[in-house]
């Protein structure tokens, strides 16, 4: 992935870096190399074959350089993205409110989505989190939203909503609402508003 993480204004590269160690377990790295060094954070050591890898960058904090979107899993309809920032010479891995877990994204109409966006814009250090949840048992929806603020180098909660629905009340149309009262608005792909490239709207 070409583009500039490190804020000098020129394009860096950047991948997840696969190391054999025995048989059916690898070591990954996220490497970017600048116009002057080269950064490394270790990923973990995971089972072989690992999906790693740099999905996007995206301008989410109002710092020179992008945000590198890493995804670590994916599955049929969902995956896991992790962000990370390029900090005094260094690649640092930023903090969610669930600490470094990945961000799950995606889903299907049938079990429930999620997503994540940039409700005000690239470089507003904002990110919306949440979808839906539909109980297989129950004809019930559960909405939740989460509007997160990056402050450094680690994402604070600065406003939750989690409530759960009867499907006949949320009507045919309406099993996921973009618009939870208090927050805007959720888009329906991953990253939306972040000013993510390549790719634009999407991932």
């Amino acid at each position: 992935m070409r583009g500039d993480v490190d804020g000098d204004s020129h394009d860096d590269v950047s991948a997840v870096v696969h190391k054999r160690l025995t048989k059916g377990r690898e070591r990954i790295f996220l490497v970017v190399k600048t116009r002057n060094e080269t950064l490394r954070s270790w990923m973990g050591d995971i089972a072989d074959p690992a999906p790693a890898n740099v999905a996007a960058l995206a301008q989410i904090d109002s710092k020179a350089g992008a945000e590198l979107v890493v995804q670590d899993w994916a599955g049929a309809s969902e995956a896991g993205y992790t962000l990370y920032t390029v900090r005094k010479g260094r690649l640092v891995r930023i903090r969610t409110p669930y600490g470094y877990r990945p961000i799950q994204v995606g889903g299907s109409a049938a079990s429930g989505e999620d997503y994540v966006n940039c409700p005000y814009g690239p470089s507003t250090g904002t990110l919306l989190v949440g979808g839906s949840y539909l109980y297989a048992s129950k004809p019930l929806v559960e909405i939740r939203r989460e509007l997160w603020r990056l402050e450094g180098t680690r994402f604070v909660r600065v406003r939750s909503f989690d409530r759960t629905y009867s499907r006949k009340d949320l009507g045919p149309d309406s099993v996921a609402p973009e618009h939870v009262p208090g927050f805007p608005a959720l888009e329906s792909w991953e990253f939306a508003g972040c000013g993510v490239y390549p790719g634009g709207k999407a991932l």
